[in-house]
C-alpha cells in the first residue's frame, strides 16, 4: 500500500487545501482519498486527491460560471483565516477554535455571503470578533473590532465589579489611570476589594 501524501496546506490551480475529508467508497476495495478544499471564488468542496494531483480538478467549477472576483480583498483573508482555524488541524490557532468545537456557519461556507453579512472592515486596523466567545462564527455573533476591543473580550481577562458596574481589567486601569498590574494585585493578591483597589492613589 502506498503512503498517503498529506496534501494540506497546498495549492492546485485556484484551489487550497485545507484538510482530509472523508474517503470515496470504491466498487472493488478500499477508497478513494478526498481533500476540503477552498476555491479562489470562496466556495467550499471536497475534492478526490488524485484528481487535484492529475489537474483534473483546478477549481470549484466555477469557472463554468460566475466568479465574485472578490479574492483580492482583505476580507476575503480574513474568511479564509476564520475556517482555517475552525476546520484545518494544521492551524497553529486550530485548538482555540475547531478544537473547542466552534464551526463556521453554513451560511458563511460561501466567500459572497460572509461580505454580505459583515460589508468591508471599517478601517485596516479591524479584525473579525466573535461577540460570545462560546459560540462560533456567524451572522448575529460576528462584528468588526479594533484590536483594543477584541483584548477586552478574550477568555479569561479579569472581569471587575465595582460602583455597580463591570468592566475588564484593562478598561478599569483605562478609565483610572492605574496599571493593570496595581489593581490585579490589590485584588487578587492583597484581597482588597474593587472599589478600595480602584480608587485608592498608588503611595
Amino acid at each position: 500500500m502506498s503512503r498517503l501524501v498529506d496534501l494540506s496546506g497546498r495549492r492546485f490551480g485556484m484551489l487550497e487545501v485545507l484538510e482530509r475529508g472523508p474517503d470515496m467508497p470504491r466498487a472493488d476495495h478500499g477508497g478513494r482519498t478526498q481533500w476540503y478544499c477552498v476555491c479562489d471564488c470562496g466556495a467550499l468542496c471536497l475534492v478526490e486527491g488524485c484528481n487535484l494531483k492529475s489537474g483534473n480538478s483546478e477549481s470549484c467549477g466555477c469557472t463554468h460560471g460566475e466568479k465574485h472576483g472578490m479574492g483580492h480583498l482583505p476580507e476575503y483573508r480574513v474568511w479564509c483565516g476564520m475556517w482555517k482555524r475552525c476546520s484545518n488541524l494544521k492551524s497553529k490557532s486550530y485548538r482555540n477554535y475547531g478544537g473547542r468545537g466552534l464551526e463556521v456557519s453554513e451560511k458563511w461556507s460561501t466567500f459572497s455571503r460572509f461580505y454580505q453579512d459583515m460589508g468591508p472592515r471599517p478601517t485596516p486596523w479591524h479584525t473579525l470578533e466573535r461577540e460570545r466567545n462560546s459560540e462560533g462564527y456567524g451572522p448575529g455573533n460576528c462584528v468588526w473590532a479594533t484590536r483594543k476591543t477584541q483584548g477586552n473580550n478574550r477568555r479569561g481577562n479579569l472581569r471587575i465589579t465595582a460602583f455597580g458596574v463591570t468592566k475588564t481589567l484593562a478598561q478599569w486601569a483605562e478609565s483610572t489611570k492605574l496599571k493593570s498590574s496595581t489593581i490585579r494585585y490589590r485584588i487578587v493578591v492583597s484581597g482588597w476589594t474593587p472599589e478600595e483597589a480602584l480608587s485608592r492613589p498608588v503611595q
